[in-house]
């Protein structure tokens, strides 16, 4: 059997896989239900074999449906990484795409970046999101690499390098108001003021959880995922962080904020996670081998 293979089927095809159904994937691609379908009926005819079994209204995968799926998975990722790789030389910079989970303290960001211009003639293009979000761009090669607070849970371990570049004790910080706490016991911070991280936070469950050990009933006053909001309140004196000690240096030097204390028992991680691709990003390559938050 010979045919040329349709790639716009196969994009059909992928996107009811993704999307689970023939209707979301007609909107996500925003075209008609009627033409998602004969497109696939189209791919079914060209291959000679089902793709899908229609149970109950459900879409199940034959086994022809799910190799079929996994060459399109590689066909579509190998076209964005091409195109990644084609945009990694811009007026002679060599450009780098960035995502950054939200959770990770912006003024890190500036030591990788400034680490980058050292280094290499760069553009550099920096997103921020959801561990999730950034796993997804990292995999999908929409970034060349991404930070992390954890190594992100895949199936295929084999398709991503990783590089632990920072691992800290969490302290607990405030504005002057709070000095009276300052190296006390943690019982003493019963009742106090406290701005978390969101619920979906490592961090925020690991506070909780040794606060919870300790006995210690705390005031929670706010959340937010954002570093940068959490340290703005905690000047103000709205409450206490728990935070990197390395995102609050120039603050404490500035005393605008003051390490109350070191939580050697609560601990944060940085990790540095890029794709595997045929031809690497020289800059992410380096990163990846050599970079570490000092």
């Amino acid at each position: 059997m010979h045919f040329d293979l349709n790639y716009n089927h196969l994009l059909y095809f992928k996107t009811i896989v993704e999307q689970n159904s023939i209707i979301k994937a007609a909107e996500y691609l925003r075209v008609g239900a009627p033409a998602i379908s004969m497109q696939l009926k189209l791919l079914e005819d060209k291959l000679q074999k089902k793709l899908f079994i229609r149970d109950k209204k459900k879409l199940i995968l034959t086994d022809t449906g799910q190799l079929v799926y996994a060459y399109a998975k590689e066909i579509f990722n190998l076209g964005t990484e091409l195109m990644t790789t084609l945009n990694d030389q811009v007026y002679g910079d060599i450009k780098i795409q960035i995502g950054v989970q939200d959770t990770i303290p912006k003024n890190l960001i500036s030591s990788l970046t400034s680490y980058i211009y050292n280094h290499f003639p760069a553009m550099i293009s920096v997103y921020n999101g959801s561990l999730e979000e950034m796993t997804l761009g990292v995999v999908s090669h929409r970034f060349d690499i991404a930070l992390l607070n954890t190594l992100p849970i895949i199936n295929d371990k084999s398709l991503l390098f990783s590089n632990r570049i920072l691992k800290t004790n969490i302290v607990l910080a405030g504005a002057k108001k709070f000095l009276p706490l300052k190296n006390k016991p943690l019982s003493s911070f019963k009742n106090q003021p406290f701005i978390l991280p969101t619920g979906q936070s490592i961090l925020r469950h690991k506070i909780e959880f040794l606060f919870k050990n300790e006995n210690v009933d705390f005031h929670l006053v706010g959340e937010s995922q954002d570093t940068i909001v959490q340290k703005n309140m905690a000047i103000s004196g709205n409450g206490i962080i728990p935070i990197m000690k390395e995102a609050i240096g120039h603050y404490v030097q500035a005393n605008q904020l003051f390490i109350l204390k070191e939580l050697p028992e609560v601990q944060d991680e940085i990790w540095v996670v890029t794709a595997k691709r045929r031809i690497e990003n020289p800059i992410a390559a380096d990163i990846i081998k050599k970079f570490k938050f000092v």
